[in-house]
């Protein structure tokens, strides 16, 4: 991490706008690769977490929609 500031000041008339100016240079990131041996129960973990994880957000979603309609319907009147 790399950080790096320049200042000056400046007189200006009264009838001018002061502005701030703002510049972002973002370096790039470095990426590692190794080769190693992953024994089957670490990829076996990563599948059940990726599919953990998908079932999770998609229970979410359910229940947010859920929520949503139950509340539109008895809005409108229409809850049975």
């Amino acid at each position: 991490y790399q950080q790096t500031h320049q200042w000056s000041t400046r007189t200006v008339k009264r009838q001018t706008i002061p502005q701030a100016k703002f510049s972002y240079d973002l370096s790039p990131v470095e990426v590692v690769v190794r080769k190693g041996d992953r024994r089957w129960y670490s990829f076996l973990t990563s599948i059940l977490a990726i599919v953990g994880g998908a079932f999770s957000v998609m229970s979410m979603t359910a229940g947010v929609m859920n929520f949503a309609s139950t509340h539109l319907k008895a809005s409108l009147g229409k809850l049975g």
